[in-house]
């Protein structure tokens, strides 16, 4: 298990390597963009991606590998 800045990603554009990995991303209101930059690039990537957020129509929860949206 690892932690992942999101400022990695958005502010040092250095990604950590996300093979073999689940992603989760939580935010209430899913907007964030640093938490959204991180599950995308962990989906660019082929990660297994799960997001836990109260907006089902925000940019994060569409990051989740598995949609209902």
């Amino acid at each position: 298990m690892t932690l992942a800045t999101p400022s990695l990603v958005t502010v040092y554009e250095r990604a950590p390597r996300f093979d073999g990995a689940l992603v989760l991303g939580i935010s209430q209101s899913g907007a964030s963009p640093d938490i959204v930059a991180v599950l995308a690039e962990a989906r660019r990537q082929g990660a297994l991606t799960a997001v836990i957020t109260n907006k089902t129509e925000s940019d994060l929860a569409r990051q989740g590998t598995w949609s209902s949206t």
